[in-house]
């Protein structure tokens, strides 16, 4: 099945979901390009795109500086880490952040293609509250429904939890150590993950940054494809994602382009 048929299957269950959230449904957005509207919802996002145009959801304060924007950017300038820098020049004086792009990827019981493993463990209650949420800051350990575990000489080394979010929506959060990374800990971890929410659920809901290589190919390898991208309203500070992460292959060490230049 293409992305697209699947991106269309999907966003046809999450359609109210989606109005509740952004305050305006799929079909507000254009075919192509930006548009500015007036945001409707006080803790929505602040841009949201399909497969198509975007809309950017503006506070009535910025709408003019953002039309400034958009005659100067184009879709995927937006869409980057040079939009949300220009965004955040115009709403961080009053008190709004922003963080992003976010990708947000799903799947349903005919889209995931799960990876079984016999050493993935199932964890709910105090054992899933008793994981130091400092080390798996991704899985929200103190509030998580549920937690998937591979553990190596007694520590978990990778863990995935889901929760609800919104109410009607399941979300997947995983962290692996680093020691234990690029073994496929995190697919497994994930594919379980994602057979429990849809055992209780129609849809996996699963997001991370444009910049997580790793997560990424997770995502695609169970068969989750990425159906939006948001650029998120969050409270100050400004906080920028690091450099990519991950590499092209196990062979290559990624060179840093930039270089600080000498006194």
């Amino acid at each position: 099945m293409t992305t697209t048929a699947m991106r269309e299957r999907i966003l046809a269950q999450v359609e109210p979901i989606l109005l509740d959230t952004w305050g305006y449904p799929v079909s507000a957005l254009p075919a192509a390009g930006l548009e500015i509207v007036p945001a409707k919802q006080p803790d929505g996002p602040l841009a949201v795109r399909t497969d198509g145009g975007a809309l950017l959801l503006a506070d009535p304060q910025w709408q003019d500086a953002w039309q400034d924007l958009v005659r100067v950017l184009t879709l995927e300038q937006l869409f980057s880490i040079l939009g949300v820098f220009e965004l955040a020049r115009t709403t961080l004086p009053d008190g709004v952040s922003v963080f992003g792009p976010v990708w947000y990827f799903l799947a349903d019981r005919q889209a995931l293609t799960p990876v079984p493993s016999a050493h993935v463990e199932e964890l709910e209650g105090q054992p899933l509250r008793d994981l130091d949420p400092a080390v798996y800051w991704h899985c929200s350990t103190d509030t998580a429904s549920r937690g998937f575990a591979v553990r190596e000489a007694g520590k978990v080394t990778a863990l995935a939890t889901v929760w609800q979010n919104p109410d009607t929506l399941w979300e997947i959060g995983v962290d692996v150590l680093p020691a234990a990374q690029s073994r496929g800990q995190g697919r497994a971890v994930v594919s379980a993950a994602a057979e429990w929410i849809l055992s209780h659920a129609p849809l996996v809901l699963y997001t991370t940054g444009a910049f997580n290589i790793p997560s990424t190919r997770t995502a695609h390898s169970l068969g989750l494809r990425h159906i939006w991208t948001t650029i998120k309203r969050v409270p100050p500070p400004f906080v920028v994602p690091p450099g990519p992460i991950g590499s092209p292959r196990s062979d290559i060490v990624p060179i840093p382009y930039w270089k600080d230049y000498p006194e």
